[in-house]
């Protein structure tokens, strides 16, 4: 039996300026979200499939229907133990906080720890575990499992997968497919969040938005440590992964720098003062990517947080690959290719030492702003 394990597509719930609202009431797909069921349908449309199960909330069942659309003989099979991880009244930031927090003052492990009308990661497994035994009893082809993002990581965590998850960040993207072979006796992962039937649009809106959750921060580049799983960064760690996820989609970008001028930015002028030998005006990387034939600019630099404090925070939720995404000032910024660049043909001036100074003063900014 080969299982193909979804993650719904986007739903209200998932925006980040409806994060406080009733997740009963915000749970059906976006517009975004129907574009992306409607093209995870056409990847099965030519799939034998075998049975089509999903979640009972909304976002899961209206995301399975469109597979459905191209297997009209087939009817949807609702089972609740497919449903997201249940957080009781502490939401997902709030239950981290809480189950780190319980787990070292209890001594228990943090997937042991349930929160009041929720349930711990460890209960989530079971019901997905006892789920999948009974699957394999009842099916021997290709079945399709619509689930949530948070319960599918909890479920593939660990090191019983071909794929050892045991220390990986688990990502899962809106209708993303984990295929999964339970047919050798064994977790045999094949592809794991796997969004190739999304456009180039979506996709690097996706890469955009992992690159606008890490921290900005100025930090020593060390290549062979960067990961997908970036915890922070500065535009060199954010361009080097963009351009890692582009590879491995096909996306064809070239490299362009941005001279910009630090005072056109909502920084203290005491911090602007340090730079008495050097220029304010910097160079900065970000990359331009080729979507429908069109050059659009990518620079998810300053991380969502920033917004706070008014920076120029890249809006993904209004991008839809027509315009520009994110850019490193409010001011006038000039673009030249990186190949072309050089600092002495623009009269910028870093002085090493205050270069230093500077950007530990600004590292300290800009972590007391995501604080407000």
């Amino acid at each position: 039996m080969k299982v193909y394990l979804i993650r719904h597509g986007e739903a209200l719930s998932n925006l980040a300026n409806l994060k406080g609202f009733n997740r009963s009431q915000t749970n059906n797909l976006t517009g975004r979200g129907k574009k992306q069921a409607r093209l995870l349908g056409e990847r099965f449309k030519d799939v034998d499939l075998e049975a089509v199960y999903s979640s009972d909330i909304p976002r899961a069942m209206q995301t399975a229907k469109e597979i459905l659309v191209h297997h009209p003989n087939l009817e949807l099979i609702i089972d609740k133990r497919l449903r997201e991880h249940c957080q009781g009244n502490c939401g997902r930031k709030k239950f981290q906080e809480y189950a780190h927090k319980k787990a070292k003052e209890t001594n228990q492990k943090l997937v042991e720890i349930i929160p009041e009308e929720g349930e711990s990661y460890n209960q989530v497994k079971e019901r997905f575990i006892e789920f999948f035994e009974e699957l394999k009893r009842k099916h021997s082809g290709n079945v399709v499992v619509v689930a949530h993002g948070v319960a599918n990581s909890i479920f593939l965590k660990g090191p019983e997968w071909t794929i050892d998850f045991s220390t990986k960040k688990i990502r899962q993207p809106n209708t993303c497919v984990n295929e999964i072979d339970f047919s050798t006796g064994q977790k045999d992962v094949l592809s794991f969040a796997c969004i190739k039937h999304l456009d180039d649009v979506e996709k690097v809106k996706y890469y955009a938005n992992i690159l606008s959750m890490a921290p900005y921060k100025i930090v020593p580049f060390k290549e062979e440590e960067l990961t997908d799983s970036l915890k922070e960064g500065d535009a060199r760690h954010k361009v080097k992964l963009l351009k890692n996820f582009l590879d491995k989609e096909g996306i064809e970008y070239r490299e362009l720098i941005a001279i910009f001028n630090w005072e056109d930015l909502p920084i203290p002028q005491d911090m602007l003062n340090i730079l008495k030998k050097s220029t304010k005006t910097w160079p900065h990387e970000l990359l331009e990517v080729k979507i429908q034939d069109k050059w659009i600019k990518i620079d998810p630099v300053w991380d969502k947080y920033l917004g706070f404090i008014r920076f120029p925070v890249a809006k993904l939720s209004d991008w839809f690959g027509q315009n520009d995404l994110g850019r490193i000032s409010w001011g006038e910024i000039k673009y030249i290719p990186k190949k072309d660049f050089k600092k002495e043909d623009y009269g910028i001036i870093i002085d090493e030492e205050e270069s230093k100074l500077f950007t530990e003063k600004l590292n300290e900014f800009l972590e007391e702003g995501r604080k407000k």
